[in-house]
Formats: C-alpha cells, structure tokens, sequence
C-alpha cells in the first residue's frame, strides 16, 4: 500500500548517522546491544594497517561517542566480533591479525560500558593463519568461550572462568584442515556448549 510504501522510504533516511567518515576502507561493521548502550566494530585501513575500530552509544543509537582503535598493531587486524555479559554487563571483543607469517587471536574487555578497553590478550599464536573468531558468554556464570580456526591444529576452543583476565588452556574440537571455517558457538542455559563450523576436506 502507499502507506507501507511511506513507511519503508521514511526507515531508509531516518536516523542516518555517518560512524565513520574517512579516506581509507571501513568494512565488516558489527553491533551488539545492552539497552540504553549501542556498541559498533569494524575494520579500518585509513592509518595503513587494517585496525579494529570501535564506537559505541549511550542512548539507543541517537549519538556516538569518539572512535577508539583496539588494535593500534603492523599489520593486518581482522574478523572482529563482540558479545556482552547480561550478568555483568562487561564487553568483550575478539579479533584476528596477521604479523607476517604468524596468526594471533586477540581478546579485550570492558568494564565500563565501552567507555575504555583493557590492554589486549593474545589467546592464540602460531605460524599460520589464525582465523574466523566468534565469543559467547555464559549466563549462569559469566564464563567467557572463544573458538577459532589453527592453521596447526584445527578449531580450537578456550574458556575464561573470570571474566575473561585469564584462560585456560585450549582445546582441540576438530583437525587440521586446509578449508575449515565459519565457525559458531552457542551456549544453552543450563550452560551445555555447542560449536559448528564448515569442513571441506576435498
């Protein structure tokens, strides 16, 4: 009808705010919500490394903040994703990058909102790619899941039982294979863990 027709125009150019505005390539945007705070994530090329850039909101989305670079690493920083604890409202972020020949995992927290980060973790180091991160949290406990793809070993899987301060030691969930990817991690609520992922061995 015309009045769904007005509706769907006035959803396309209502509220359109530019997060980021620059001369380089800012792609692979995430959001995640944690009511009244908005948070986004992407990957930005504008200083000449690939960067993990990180905005978030106060008010639903009606105003953004300054935009934080998590990464600040040589190199290329990819593949971010982020979840947040309904229990403690903590903010955690994953994120791949590649130093040379190396892959490595990288994880940060905040405590406050968004409003600032710790200094990143790195959770996971090889010669090789490392790749396709996602994170959940438990929300019985509080405890944090990162799985990822080991150009070594396979998809690998490590918990954090405070928060995400410490690790435990990873876990191997399947071998090694030259195409295994989009993985997804899901946590039920009597806190059993399920992981996915794609496997082409052919």
């Amino acid at each position: 009808t015309n009045q769904d027709a007005q509706k769907s125009q006035d959803l396309s150019s209502e509220n359109v705010i530019t997060l980021s505005n620059n001369l380089g390539h800012s792609q692979y945007p995430k959001i995640v919500i944690d009511e009244p705070y908005l948070y986004t994530l992407w990957m930005d090329d504008t200083q000449g490394n690939r960067d993990i850039y990180f905005k978030r909101s106060e008010d639903n989305g009606t105003s953004f903040g300054e935009t934080i670079n998590l990464s600040h690493n040589p190199g290329v920083s990819l593949n971010p994703v982020m979840t947040t604890s309904q229990i403690t409202s903590d903010l955690y972020v994953v994120w791949v990058h590649i130093p040379r020949i190396n892959g490595e995992v990288f994880f940060t927290t905040s405590t406050v909102h968004g409003e600032n980060f710790g200094s990143p973790i790195t959770i996971g180091n090889n010669t090789g790619l490392n790749g396709f991160p996602q994170v959940a949290v438990s929300e019985n406990n509080a405890n944090v899941y990162v799985v990822w793809h080991d150009a070594q070993n396979g998809t690998m899987l490590r918990r954090s039982t405070d928060s995400g301060s410490t690790f435990e030691t990873p876990i191997k969930l399947g071998s090694k294979n030259v195409d295994s990817q989009n993985r997804q991690i899901a946590i039920s609520q009597d806190n059993n863990i399920y992981v996915a992922w794609q496997s082409n061995p052919q």
